[in-house]
């Protein structure tokens, strides 16, 4: 994984971290939604970032293997 990747992931862990931490002001006091909003819509943020985490790597896989497969054959 190259640094870039990791940076980028450092980057959204704190900035998740903060909306979980601070993001309840956000919801109950500016939008006037119900407390317990912002852990919500961090968990439902983590669950998309899981899908699509999962998807891309299943899709790395998958070059892969093909990837190894061809080599075998020119072999």
């Amino acid at each position: 994984m190259s640094l870039r990747v990791r940076l980028l992931i450092a980057a959204i862990a704190v900035c998740l971290s903060l909306f979980a931490t601070f993001g309840d002001f956000f919801f109950v006091g500016v939008l006037g939604l119900t407390p317990g909003s912002g852990r919500i819509v961090v968990a439902a943020t983590l669950l998309v970032i899981g899908v699509v985490w999962f998807v891309w790597s299943g899709a790395a896989v998958r070059r892969t293997l093909r990837d190894v497969r061809s080599r075998r054959a020119k072999d």
